[in-house]
């Protein structure tokens, strides 16, 4: 047991001796802070300087043009002056031709043309009087007219023994002249003022049909007022003021919504006061299915029946 402790004491000795002289020899190689080792990146050329040329020179300007005298610029302005002289004049547009009443009937024309060419291309039948009638009542000959003209129309057919269709619509042509033959165009002046009532339904121009009217009737010499009876819809007195302004006629006009009847009364009484020969009164469109519209136009009527009007 002895030995073998005085082994294990020897061996403590000899290691602690080996381990101070391998700490001497390793401080005896390193007495300072050791240098990093070496990069292995390759090492780059230094980069040239550039130097920064100096910019050019920059040229003296010389003005070589020649000098202008003053008989040169009075050359140049005789020839601007000239050039002005032989200049083609401004081309002026003639102005607008009024269209002929035959011209503003051509949507009309177009219709019934359409309609003949049809009924030529077959016999007369059944679908022939369709189309007449058909024709007529989109011309706005009226349902009553159209009526009485294809009955007339029928019993000449059995009369005279009509069976071509050339023959037909010529026969429809004479109907539709006799018509018009007898009617009276003239406009009808009595006693001052006459009063002349525009009525119908929406937008079928009774206020423009009033200033051309006013227009015409001032041409002849005649003097006009114009009553803005049309109390319902919107502009309108402002409208039939600015035909008024146009015409040189008078106008008498109600509030937004007012009575037209009142307007049509101070309208005839203010006529018959400065001798004015006409009274134009427009009032508001409306249909016949509105009964109480109607029964304000026969009041509107009854007013402008009364004297002086």
């Amino acid at each position: 047991m002895e030995i073998v402790l005085v082994i294990l004491f020897v061996v403590l000795v000899m290691g602690t001796v080996a381990g101070v002289a391998s700490s001497r020899r390793r401080t005896a190689r390193r007495p300072g802070l050791e240098p990093p080792p070496e990069s292995r990146r390759p090492v780059q050329p230094p980069r040239p300087t550039i130097t920064p040329e100096a910019p050019p020179e920059a040229e003296e300007y010389v003005d070589d043009r020649p000098e202008i005298t003053p008989e040169v610029t009075s050359d140049v302005a005789a020839d601007v002056v000239t050039e002005a002289a032989t200049a083609p004049e401004e081309v002026v547009a003639p102005p607008p031709v009024k269209p002929r009443f035959r011209d503003r009937l051509g949507a009309a024309r177009g219709l019934l043309s359409g309609y003949w060419t049809s009924v030529r291309g077959h016999a007369i039948d059944d679908d022939t009087w369709d189309e007449l009638e058909e024709a007529l009542i989109r011309a706005d000959v009226g349902v009553g007219l159209t009526t009485r003209l294809l009955d007339d129309l029928r019993g000449r057919v059995k009369t005279e023994g009509i069976d071509s269709p050339d023959a037909l619509i010529d026969a429809l042509k004479e109907g539709l002249k006799k018509e018009l033959a007898p009617g009276n165009r003239a406009l009808r002046i009595e006693d001052k003022p006459t009063v002349w009532l525009f009525v119908g339904v929406n937008g079928v121009g009774k206020t423009t049909t009033i200033g051309k009217l006013g227009l015409r009737l001032a041409a002849e010499g005649r003097t006009v007022t114009m009553a803005a009876a049309d109390t319902f819809r919107a502009a309108a007195a402002e409208q039939l003021s600015l035909w008024a302004e146009r015409v040189g006629a008078d106008v008498v006009r109600g509030a937004e919504g007012g009575d037209p009847g009142s307007v049509v009364f101070d309208a005839v009484e203010r006529a018959a006061a400065k001798g004015i020969d006409v009274v134009l009164a427009d009032t508001a469109g409306r249909l016949h299915t509105k009964v109480n519209l109607v029964e304000e136009l026969k009041k509107v009527k009854r007013i402008a029946e009364r004297p002086p009007g």
